[in-house]
């Protein structure tokens, strides 16, 4: 259950007009996230409250995130001839209004703002004092590693435990999502059924052969093996694993672009996959199968999206929370490393050219996306 910051009340969604929030009907507060904002505020207004975030400290407000539970920055805005303290949680990108709040900060103009300070007006009260020490040498490296646990899902709740018992990584700080994310759902419904359909029919090592991706007859049913590839999954662990990470990662960026550019997204990095797959790829005579080009994509794009978000995994029975941009450069580098085993004959059957093709165009798509946000704000 998601918590109100102001009451602890339960918070259920609800709608501002024509778009999703969390509202807490107890005390009339609510969470609203940067991408309704920027359909209902003045720009002028959100990039202030944006960039006042990005300079004050964790831990400023008393409020909570209703989501990952980590600190809030509290920012001071004006509004007219008082003033309103907002807390944002940057790592969910998200608002917490007290009642009223929304409506004045929706009302609030470009003038309000403009040559304004981010900083709290002298003499008022800051709701909570940073703790002494904590911008120590040490606090900031193990920080910037993302490896400082200051607020958030500490451990795997619920059906968390299953994967995280399993070595597989668990999304610990996801920004909610505001939309069902249906093609995350019926791509992941539609790579497991057609898995099984062929698994079970025993038909599964036929269509491996005969619509896998083979790089030395890229051409066979005039290309559409590029395509084709896609669907298919070599084995049970194959499949699971990669509708695993698709599910945990796929649903927060198929709410932040939307359904079209999200389908671009994935096929975009597949074809660049499968295009690097076959220009390097020291097996051209092996059919290449999987989703795994396109949701290395995914992945990457998360990452760039929500660099501050962290992921949670089991090494050696020690529980370890890193930022998703460690676990990222660290995905990368083992691709890397694979390709080079590759070249000098230890393949494993994995195609490492193919995760990186992906992840280089979902690394590019998440910049650009990112450069263009920064510009509307």
């Amino acid at each position: 259950m998601l918590a109100c910051p102001g009451c602890g009340g339960r918070l259920s969604r609800a709608a501002t007009p024509g778009e999703p929030v969390l509202a807490c009907h107890k005390c009339k507060g609510m969470a609203v996230a940067f991408g309704v904002l920027n359909k209902t505020a003045d720009p002028a207004v959100l990039r202030r409250l944006w960039y006042g975030s990005t300079k004050t400290r964790p831990g400023e407000s008393t409020r909570r995130c209703p989501h990952c539970d980590g600190a809030m920055h509290c920012v001071n805005l004006p509004a007219g001839t008082a003033s309103i303290d907002l807390d944002v949680c940057s790592r969910c990108q998200i608002v917490w209004f007290d009642p009223t709040e929304y409506g004045r900060f929706t009302k609030m103009s470009g003038r309000d703002v403009a040559g304004t300070s981010t900083a709290p007006p002298a003499g008022a009260a800051v709701r909570k004092a940073q703790p002494a020490g904590e911008s120590s040498l040490m606090s900031q490296a193990s920080d910037a590693f993302g490896l400082n646990d200051d607020g958030g899902q500490a451990t795997p709740q619920g059906w968390q435990w299953a994967p995280a018992m399993l070595g597989l990584p668990i999304s610990l700080d996801a920004p909610p999502v505001t939309k069902r994310p249906l093609v995350t759902w019926g791509l992941s419904a539609l790579l497991v059924a057609l898995y099984a359909v062929w698994a079970m029919g025993g038909t599964l090592e036929a269509n491996i052969k005969y619509w896998g991706f083979i790089p030395a007859e890229w051409a066979r049913h005039g290309g559409m093996t590029i395509l084709t590839c896609f669907f298919l999954h070599a084995g049970l662990l194959h499949v699971l694993s990669n509708v695993y990470f698709f599910l945990i990662f796929g649903d927060n960026v198929e709410d932040a672009i939307g359904r079209l550019k999200f389908v671009i997204l994935i096929f975009l990095a597949h074809i660049a996959g499968i295009g690097l797959h076959a220009l390097v790829g020291t097996e051209p005579s092996v059919p290449c199968v999987g989703a795994s080009a396109g949701i290395s994509g995914v992945l990457a794009f998360y990452a760039v999206s929500y660099p501050q978000a962290r992921v949670g995994l089991f090494l050696r029975f020690i529980w370890l929370r890193i930022r998703v941009w460690t676990a990222l450069v660290l995905y990368i580098a083992l691709q890397l490393l694979g390709m080079l085993a590759a070249s000098y004959g230890h393949g494993d059957q994995v195609a490492y050219s193919a995760h990186v093709g992906g992840l280089a165009v979902g690394l590019l798509a998440g910049f650009a996306a990112r450069f263009m946000k920064e510009q509307k704000f």
